[in-house]
């Protein structure tokens, strides 16, 4: 097997990348609203059978023409016009081709699902629910070691970090080339300064509630893990990472605690842009270090389409947004994570991950859309609000369509 050199360093481009000025925008916040970011919305609820009932924590993605619903326990298809349900993929256990939980990521070229197996495997199902076999991509995945994947023609590139540090040396974070055999074909280093550490982990909490997402953003979708040493110390991470995406068919790579969003591109990273902190940089070198009221920003999540990097940060223990356009290089800064709805003055937004086809995506449950008409009579249920006259407490989540 050829084996391509690994990349100590990011290689340096000649032409240098481009800034997303948090420094200078968070000294005058502003509103954020939704045509800021798109043109359209359009609301999709789901059809509510006893077969296709969305259990607690649900996630969402949208692909073609497919809505796939997960919680830890079932992964559930839809038709994306419609809302009707179409068909659930795979099954938890230990059995052949049972997954030990339900959190997957999508190949958009194949249009495969891969789930979180057994023994640092992923479970391989086309969107007709059609096992397809397991590929063996790491000695372990699961809480203590989250992962994150995403796939090229001919590769499976995967990070995973390793939450709880060994005594003395903390272990490097693994970014991976992989073929589809799960065969390591390259490996880059983790771009994090290794730290010395000699305290032990005295406490794990894991938050895996909606919760998480309140308090966290969208990171904490699939739940937040906090390791608690025993000198004080203590460090976050979300139970599955978001720190690999694609956009236009390139591979980009954000890593926790670094300021720098890179392109992976000939098996090296390039930097692409650079959210400039300034006086509220937050050293990788102090990540266990908890403050009360941090001034420093930790930039939490990532979502990127044509002409937008939509971010979430995380400062003085509070989740805000901001929008970088790639256009124009003008970024804006708002606080808390929803935009003020003004194209059809319905519920905030918020966004939680954007598509292939440039279509951001979100899941609201039916209770909260219920409740928020409660405090807003003066809305209509008819028109496109229409699907409302359609739900109760018990229904499905509402899918959110904005481009």
């Amino acid at each position: 097997m050829f084996l391509l050199a690994s990349c100590g360093s990011p290689s340096q481009q000649p032409k240098a990348p481009g800034q997303i000025d948090i420094a200078g925008k968070i000294e005058s916040l502003t509103e954020l609203k939704a045509s800021d970011f798109i043109k359209e919305i359009n609301y999709v609820a789901l059809e509510t059978t006893d077969s296709c009932l969305v259990n607690e924590n649900p996630n969402i993605q949208v692909f073609k023409n497919n809505i796939i619903v997960n919680t830890n326990k079932q992964c559930l298809v839809f038709d994306k016009d419609s809302g009707k349900f179409l068909r659930s993929i795979g099954h938890i256990g230990n059995d052949p081709g049972g997954y030990s939980e339900a959190t997957f990521w999508i190949d958009d070229i194949t249009g495969e699902l891969y789930f979180i197996g057994w023994n640092g495997t992923l479970m391989r199902y086309d969107l007709q629910g059609n096992y397809l076999g397991d590929v063996k991509v790491a000695s372990n995945l699961g809480v203590r070691n989250p992962a994150c994947f995403v796939f090229t023609d001919s590769l499976i590139v995967s990070h995973q970090l390793s939450l709880l540090p060994i005594q003395g040396n903390e272990k490097k974070s693994p970014f991976l080339l992989l073929d589809k055999q799960g065969n390591v074909i390259d490996s880059i280093p983790s771009l994090l300064p290794v730290i010395p550490v000699t305290t032990n982990v005295v406490r794990l909490n894991i938050l895996k509630s909606e919760k998480a997402r309140e308090l966290y953003g969208n990171i904490g979708v699939h739940g937040m893990m906090t390791a608690y040493f025993n000198n004080d110390d203590a460090i976050e991470s979300p139970r599955v990472l978001s720190t690999l995406w694609k956009h236009n068919g390139k591979v980009r790579f954000k890593e926790a605690y670094l300021d720098t969003i890179y392109t992976l591109s000939e098996n090296k990273l390039s930097p692409y842009l650079i959210f400039n902190t300034g006086k509220y940089h937050y050293p990788a070198e102090e990540r266990y270090q908890q403050k009360e009221n941090d001034e420093r920003v930790k930039i939490d999540y990532v979502m990127e389409s044509t002409t937008l990097i939509i971010f979430q940060f995380r400062q003085r223990g509070e989740e805000d947004t901001g929008i970088y356009n790639k256009d124009t290089q003008i970024t804006q800064i708002a606080k808390g994570q929803n935009f003020v709805n003004d194209i059809d003055h319905f519920m905030p937004l918020n966004p939680r991950n954007c598509n292939t086809d440039n279509e951001y995506v979100d899941l609201v449950q039916a209770n909260t859309i219920l409740e928020w008409m409660e405090e807003h009579p003066e809305v209509n249920p008819d028109g496109k609000f229409s699907f409302i006259k359609g739900i109760n407490e018990e229904s499905n989540p509402v899918v959110i369509l904005m481009k």
